[in-house]
């Protein structure tokens, strides 16, 4: 377990190594040219950022951020799509608890009847 944190430990001083060091935000800010690309980070097993400077390098050069092939597979949300989707969680949720209770229930009722 302490090499667990050992580890962890040393993720931030890693990334800070890679990254290097880097300058504040340059530039007053405002709203999002619409003429550019938008970058959508999604944090999951790496743990974020160590400092605000290595996210804002990402943001800074998209290039060089490894992205999966996922945005390839995504689809736009349709409304055949969505009735499905609330189609299933309805099954899911509602149907088929219902559904097991009711078989439950007659398998009992069928087991029992016909004893004296």
């Amino acid at each position: 377990m302490k090499a667990h944190y050992r580890v962890v430990a040393q993720q931030p001083a890693l990334l800070d190594a890679d990254v290097g060091n880097l300058t504040g935000i340059e530039g007053a800010g405002g709203e999002p040219d619409p003429g550019r690309p938008t970058a959508v980070l999604l944090v999951g097993k790496f743990g974020g950022y160590s400092s605000a400077g290595a996210m804002k390098a990402d943001l800074d050069y998209p290039e060089r951020v490894a992205m999966s092939s996922l945005c390839d597979r995504l689809r736009p949300v349709t409304r055949w799509r969505r009735s499905l989707r609330i189609t299933r969680y309805i099954a899911i949720t509602f149907l088929l608890p219902v559904a097991s209770q009711i078989a439950l229930f007659l398998l009992l009722w069928h087991h029992f009847a016909h004893r004296p």
